[in-house]
């Protein structure tokens, strides 16, 4: 299983948000509040599919909080979600497929009161595909208990679908390291690739044509990047690739 991870898209919500809070990818700096997250595995199998959130508080004082998830897109035929919440690790509580999946929205029955620092693995969701291919998608509110306001929000994509070798698309992206041109041999017509840093930023698009293309890489900076295989708008295939 490979799991590949992008906040791409800044949502459009007809809620009024407080905020005061910021939302984090574990173990990063930058705050994705407001942004959508994609998760892919390309097996197409029944593979449980993660993403972990850091929490800040950034009112000066405690915040009684819970976690709402809305289902905004969801594969039929058995697929399941669930979520752990609370102040970090092991110290919050993990809630059942059995218990989330069937509710929408679904409202963690557990408040935490969070301090004014960061508090690390304050949200966990998973999804279960059950080998169903396709594409679910879920919001995830902070809810302040004793306002009931919704602080602030973050959107998880979890995509599953069948490998590039058995969609039956067939190219090449090369070389990787890469340093001023990227070359995406493809055989195939309507399809892009796009790049995106390592926070979800897209940095770079191409649409393609069958045959030999080449993507000026120059302006890029050197590091880590991900790069998405498009074939009349669907995902196909995301991987890595290195900069330098």
């Amino acid at each position: 299983m490979k799991l590949i991870y992008t906040s791409i898209v800044v949502l459009l919500s007809t809620i009024s948000y407080s905020q005061g809070i910021e939302i984090y990818t574990s173990g990063a700096t930058q705050d994705i509040s407001g942004t959508e997250i994609t998760v892919v595995d390309g097996t197409g199998a029944d593979v449980e599919m993660y993403y972990y959130f850091d929490l800040k508080n950034n009112t000066g004082a405690a915040l009684n909080l819970r976690v709402v998830r809305a289902k905004l897109v969801e594969m039929s035929g058995g697929v399941e979600d669930y979520l752990c919440w609370g102040s970090g690790g092991a110290n919050g509580t993990c809630y059942g497929a059995s218990i989330v999946s069937p509710q929408d929205p679904y409202t963690s029955d557990d408040s935490y009161e969070f301090p004014t620092t960061l508090v690390e693995l304050a949200l966990k969701v998973y999804y279960i595909p059950n080998s169903i291919q396709g594409t679910s998608k879920y919001r995830y509110y902070i809810l302040d208990n004793d306002s009931q306001v919704m602080r602030d929000s973050v959107d998880v994509t979890f995509t599953n679908v069948l490998s590039v070798q058995e969609q039956g698309l067939n190219y090449l992206v090369y070389p990787n390291p890469a340093k001023d041109v990227l070359n995406i041999n493809i055989e195939s017509n309507n399809t892009s690739i796009q790049i995106f840093d390592i926070v979800g930023k897209k940095v770079e698009s191409m649409n393609l044509i069958n045959g030999k293309n080449q993507l000026n890489i120059e302006s890029l900076k050197a590091g880590v990047y991900f790069y998405s295989i498009k074939k009349n708008g669907e995902l196909i295939e995301t991987k890595k690739i290195v900069v330098r």
